[in-house]
């Protein structure tokens, strides 16, 4: 199980949104004296999902928590940001806000950045988690890189709001049983470039991993999601399918997708 603790929000930054123009996010700070964003709408929902099973995985991620937003707060977030809808239940999934990362214009940028982080193996992990959860958009800004000191620097994982191929949660069985090379091509000819044969390896551990995952595990992200979301009944058995047999068929899946990957022999991984 993953456990996420409740915290208040305090304020937001108002200012950041303005100079920003964010329309979709907002940035909170809460009584622990951290700074988290919170995603609105429907991306709240997935990147709860996301944050949970990439937590079980290994994926690196932000520090994940459930912040109550007051009706006081969320009028002034509302009032500068008119497309945001509040929850009814007022609690709000958030990852922790670093303003200390490292920048980057392009992909071919933050690939130089990527391979002098200290948990490279770790950002192996991208490729089934996307895989199993059916998430296309992984663009440049869709990873972050944290300065901890002037040398130290780790990979973190962000931006799941379009798992699911971006299907409102009454579609997510369209994409059951799909499981081709999926990343868009100009994105993905460069993520899959990253990947041989050592590489591969540490992909077919986080697919093995993700097959692990039990239902009791999923069956809380469910529980959540009703405290939080209020899914129908509906929606939360094809989320809990959805869930439940992809992870059956995802190492599979990954064997068979060493054509993605030019650079990995696949030979070594043939019936």
């Amino acid at each position: 199980m993953v456990d996420y603790a409740t915290l208040n929000a305090i304020d937001w930054l108002s200012d950041f949104q303005k100079e920003h123009g964010c329309s979709d996010y907002a940035i909170i700070k809460a009584d622990d004296s951290k700074q988290y964003q919170v995603k609105f709408n429907f991306s709240n929902s997935r990147e709860f999902i996301a944050h949970y099973i990439a937590s079980l995985i290994g994926v690196p991620v932000p520090a994940g928590k459930i912040i109550y937003i007051s009706d006081y707060i969320f009028g002034d977030i509302a009032t500068n940001m008119p497309s945001v809808v509040p929850l009814p239940s007022k609690h709000y999934f958030a990852v922790e806000w670093y303003p200390n990362t490292v920048k980057w214009e392009s992909y071919g940028e933050f690939i130089d950045e990527l391979r002098s982080v200290e948990n490279y193996d770790q950002f192996t992990s991208i490729f089934p988690f996307d895989q199993y959860l059916r998430n296309y958009d992984r663009h440049a800004l869709n990873h972050i890189i944290i300065k901890q000191n002037s040398k130290s620097k780790f990979y973190n994982s962000i931006d799941a709001d379009r798992i699911f191929n971006g299907h409102e949660i009454n579609n997510i069985l369209l994409e059951i049983n799909e499981y081709n090379c999926h990343y868009p091509p100009y994105n993905g000819k460069i993520l899959y470039s990253l990947i041989d044969d050592t590489s591969f390896v540490n992909i077919i551990r986080y697919a093995n991993t993700i097959g692990r995952i039990k239902a009791e595990e999923i069956a809380d992200i469910i529980a959540i999601c009703d405290q939080l979301y209020g899914f129908s009944i509906d929606e939360k058995f094809k989320i809990s399918r959805f869930l439940s047999e992809r992870k059956e068929n995802i190492y599979d899946a990954c064997i068979r997708n060493t054509k993605c990957y030019a650079d990995v022999t696949r030979s070594l991984y043939a019936d």
